[in-house]
């Protein structure tokens, strides 16, 4: 029995009943009462543990129904306060917007955030200001979900600004970090392209990829690979593990080696909700032997969404989450089913046929649990994301390595000559890359619409697999238990 599995699920059902229906508030307090109060007669500890998660999280709804009422009754009051802009500001034809992080008390609090829209200025990750501005709640509904997922519950119009001298929050380093690795790469021989699609590798900033490239990247269906999340921290980490190993001598240094890695790669990216996924998947993993206990990837994973959802609960909105979640989750569950059903009726002798199925098992596999989203957000799916996932994964770890490299030496060397001769393969690597997404993204039947039936069939598809799997394992698990 996994119980952070089923209460994940559950804590994401409350979380969209209560969204969409909050009339029915008492009805699940109610219910959740009576579980815990029968899980206790059971006197069964893992079973007991469904039902405390499930009240936690939804305790931590009702906190945040109370912050949106608290931003609501703040609307059209003028407000002053110190702010840091913690992701790259975007812009359209009317206005430019960015993410913002209150760093002063005055109307809102310490680390409210709020999504400020502003003219004709030019600001960047980690400027500080003093801003005078009205709140205002978001109307379109896919904003809002946007928005609360992210943990921002209000937006604001900003009337005027000034530099602030509140620059003593890390929320100020962090990005002042982000522009030094930006002006390593903008340092180097690298071509405008290139830059770019390190830039959004190593520190998830998209914002100067080109559209048409990004949307050829979407075509092709390899979005996973621009969004940081587990692959890259893996990467990343495993980058700095052979830097510091030699100082790394038991258990509890790696785990403190772990924590500090991990959040530093994080604040980098702007704490977007795929990369702490990633992250608190990872750290879980990671410490499980300090506590003498096995460690179960998808039981981590589990967690990790439990512990996203308490802290903001309407992450589960969040589209990045949600395919870094179901990818992640085919990759465990449907890829070492699929490998072992093929090479069951295929043997293959050779290791690299053998890699080779594995690899194409895990591309298949997260394809197929995050084709759903995929067609809600996007309206089609991808007919050459195997194909390209297959062309172009070798190349995009082999960028993420070298970068990581060159940019770790471009922090400690006081000129950039060293991490600019570092990162040249990675311009080649790069071009090949873009090249690929570029001409696979851009052919007439690259992608597919899908009508809703055809969608109703694929989640159909979906869960027999999955329901298939679960029976052959639980065949398993009885066979031997008969043995014994």
């Amino acid at each position: 029995m996994r119980p952070f599995l089923i209460a994940a699920v559950i804590s994401v059902s409350l979380t969209a009943i209560v969204y969409y229906c909050k009339t029915a508030i008492f009805a699940i307090a109610v219910c959740l009462i009576i579980f815990l109060i029968v899980a206790l007669k059971l006197k069964k500890p893992h079973f007991t543990l469904v039902p405390v998660i499930s009240i936690l999280v939804f305790l931590s709804l009702l906190f945040s129904l109370y912050e949106i009422d608290r931003f609501s009754n703040l609307s059209n009051t003028p407000i002053t306060e110190d702010l840091v802009i913690t992701e790259t500001p975007e812009s359209n034809e009317y206005y430019n917007f960015a993410t913002a992080v209150c760093v002063s008390e005055n109307s809102l609090h310490k680390g409210d955030k709020i999504k400020i829209y502003y003219k004709n200025s030019d600001l960047s990750v980690g400027d500080t200001l003093n801003a005078k501005f009205y709140l205002f709640e978001f109307d379109n509904e896919k904003t809002r979900r946007y928005n609360f997922s992210e943990g921002i519950y209000a937006g604001a119009q900003i009337k005027s600004f000034s530099d602030s001298n509140n620059d003593k929050s890390i929320l100020t380093f962090v990005p002042k970090l982000r522009f030094k690795i930006t002006e390593i790469l903008k340092s180097s021989d690298l071509t405008f392209q290139s830059r770019a699609l390190i830039s959004a590798l190593t520190i998830g900033d998209r914002s100067s990829l080109d559209p048409k490239f990004y949307d050829n990247v979407k075509k092709s269906g390899v979005s996973h690979m621009l969004v940081v999340s587990g692959m890259h921290l893996v990467i990343i980490i495993g980058v700095f593990y052979s830097v510091f190993k030699p100082l790394l001598h038991n258990k509890y240094l790696y785990a403190a080696f772990s924590f500090l890695s991990v959040f530093l790669i994080v604040a980098l990216c702007g704490f977007t909700m795929s990369v702490i996924r990633a992250g608190i998947t990872y750290l879980l993993f990671s410490i499980a032997p300090l506590f003498s206990r096995e460690r179960d990837a998808l039981n981590s994973l589990s967690a990790a969404m439990i512990i996203m959802i308490f802290k903001t609960p309407f992450a589960v909105f969040s589209v990045s989450l949600q395919l870094s979640m179901l990818s992640t989750a085919g990759i465990l569950i449907l890829s070492p089913y699929l490998t072992e059903v093929f090479l069951r009726f295929c043997p293959l002798r050779k290791k690299f046929l053998k890699s080779l199925v594995s690899s194409l098992s895990v591309t298949v596999s997260a394809s197929l649990l995050t084709a759903p989203v995929c067609i809600l957000v996007f309206g089609y799916i991808s007919t050459v994301s195997i194909l390209t996932n297959i062309l172009v994964s070798f190349a995009v770890t082999a960028i993420l390595s070298i970068s990581v490299i060159a940019i770790g030496v471009g922090l400690v060397m006081p000129n950039y000559n060293l991490a600019n001769i570092i990162l040249c393969p990675a311009e080649i690597l790069s071009s090949y890359t873009i090249n690929v997404i570029n001409r696979l993204g851009s052919l007439e039947f690259s992608t597919l619409e899908v009508i809703p039936r055809l969608l109703s069939l694929v989640i159909f598809l979906l869960t027999l697999i999955i329901a298939l799997k679960y029976s052959e394992q639980q065949q398993l698990k009885f066979i031997k238990r008969q043995n014994i």
